[in-house]
């Protein structure tokens, strides 16, 4: 998603990209990586919300 998102697969700069912290030394604990990627995703998602995503047009009868 941060690919599409941010041009960035990499978490680490996925997460600078998105204007996030990103301690390189508590890298690759698996706490510190999920919360990362939870944090990111939220702000992916807001991102999306403030850019006029949601709500989704709905259909029109013609």
């Amino acid at each position: 998603m941060s690919g599409l998102a941010l041009g960035q697969t990499v978490l680490s700069k996925a997460c600078l990209a998105a204007g996030m912290e990103f301690d390189g030394e508590k890298a690759h604990s698996a706490l510190y990586d999920t919360e990362r990627t939870a944090v990111l995703f939220c702000e992916i998602v807001n991102r999306w919300k403030r850019l006029g995503g949601w709500p989704l047009p709905l259909p029109t009868d013609k």
